[in-house]
């Protein structure tokens, strides 16, 4: 039952990690830094 309660807490930080990276990879100005590594 506590595993079950920290998964809802952690969950908006997974979708704020999730969102971040999402956007990161979608956003055409950081493909240029991606690519040069």
């Amino acid at each position: 039952m506590a595993f079950n309660f920290q998964i809802i807490y952690a969950l908006p930080d997974i979708i704020r990690i999730l969102n971040f990276t999402f956007s990161v990879y979608m956003t055409p100005r950081h493909e240029s830094d991606i690519n040069t590594g």
